[in-house]
Formats: C-alpha cells, sequence, structure tokens
C-alpha cells in the first residue's frame, strides 16, 4: 500500500535512480524521460515512487492530479486494482 506522501520530489539529486531504472526499462514516451521531466517541472509538479522495482510519476497540473505508470510490470497493476489503488493515492 501506498500513499500520495510516499511520492517524492523530481529533482536533479534523483537523476541517478532515473539513469538506472531507464537502463533496465527504457522509457516508450519522451514525456517520462528525466531530462523533460526537471525541464517541466514547475508546470508539473512532478513527483516520483519506485515499488517494487516499479516507478509510477504523478503530475500536478492546473490542480488535477494525475497518476503515471511509466515502466510497471504487469503484477503491479493487478495488485494495484485489487487493493483500489485511487483510493489509497487521494486518501
Amino acid at each position: 500500500m501506498f500513499l500520495i506522501d510516499d511520492f517524492k520530489p523530481v529533482t536533479l539529486d534523483v537523476k541517478i535512480l532515473f539513469q538506472q531504472h531507464y537502463q533496465k526499462y527504457p522509457t516508450e514516451h519522451s514525456d517520462n524521460l528525466f531530462t523533460t521531466l526537471t525541464s517541466w517541472n514547475d508546470y508539473g509538479k512532478f513527483r516520483y515512487y519506485f515499488i517494487y522495482d516499479n516507478l509510477l510519476l504523478l503530475s500536478q497540473i492546473k490542480g488535477e492530479i494525475q497518476l503515471r505508470f511509466v515502466s510497471v510490470q504487469l503484477f503491479l497493476l493487478i495488485r494495484l486494482q485489487k487493493i483500489g489503488y485511487w483510493k489509497i493515492i487521494l486518501n
């Protein structure tokens, strides 16, 4: 289980974490590149969370929070679905 408070801000200090993760699981979309996230961070207020070797991102644009599954293995999606992940994140 995780909470919105478990997500940490995307900052230059965590670049190595993203590089290591993207070596194992290359990103498929430029929106999820570390450079893009840091460049647009003032606008998107990006936050990240690593869980079971998966990377989840949150953005908050115009007050709307959006969860992004960057590199998520199927078992995590099934597990999140079973526990009602939106309820957990927003509480």
